[in-house]
């Protein structure tokens, strides 16, 4: 009867059952704390579904704002690590190779 309820009543299969508002503040918090898109992709889509309100949340919040953080990650590690070092710690943050690249 349960399984009935949510299927009849919440699991659309061509829609996502996340909440925009609360997403928006979620990637807003990802962003803050210098997370790279591709982490936070990776973090949030569990679902083709869920992919398209994703991506259009992190369009709006990420317009040039990768390259910010990826400017913040470096200033904070050019001190500590040579180049070869500061990208492989970039790309473990899931910051994408060609765009490190630009600023190292």
């Amino acid at each position: 009867m349960v399984q009935e309820i949510l299927q009849n009543d919440f699991l659309e299969e061509w829609e996502s059952l996340l909440n925009k508002k609360s997403l928006y503040i979620k990637i807003e918090n990802y962003k803050n704390s210098g997370k790279s898109i591709q982490y936070i992709k990776q973090k949030l889509i569990e679902r083709t579904e869920d992919r398209v309100i994703i991506e259009e949340i992190i369009h709006d919040i990420f317009q040039e704002w990768e390259s910010e953080n990826i400017t913040r990650e470096i200033e904070k590690l050019k001190n500590k690590y040579p180049p070869q070092k500061i990208i492989q710690k970039l790309i473990a943050k899931w910051f994408n190779y060609n765009e490190i690249k630009k600023y190292v």
